[in-house]
């Protein structure tokens, strides 16, 4: 469980500095009569840069939902343990009362 959260919080870190560096790692786009080669580099940066923040922001949208899943599990298991508890406490408390409540 840990584990997930730590990737899922690098995800999302690696995600958003992308976002927010995207004038530094992608550059500004080519002018139209610039040549090809330089319109080939500059759609090749923007799709790697594409492909990658894409991933870490699916990523961790991916191990959140597993850890709320997780999370959402072990509260349920917990409150059933928690009533099942509660209805053995109730018989277990005075063996002498009969189910009537009467001593």
């Amino acid at each position: 469980m840990q584990h997930l959260r730590v990737i899922t919080i690098v995800l999302v870190v690696v995600g958003f500095g992308a976002l927010f560096s995207y004038p530094f790692t992608v550059g500004a786009p080519p002018k139209q009569d610039a040549p090809i080669a330089a319109r080939k580099a500059y759609a090749l940066r923007l799709t790697i840069f594409f492909g990658v923040t894409s991933f870490s922001l699916l990523g961790a949208a991916l191990g959140s939902a597993l850890i709320a899943r997780r999370i959402r599990r072990q509260f349920a298991e917990k409150a059933l343990g928690n009533f099942a508890n509660l209805l053995g406490a109730g018989h277990l408390q005075d063996p002498e009362k009969d189910e009537s409540g009467r001593i």
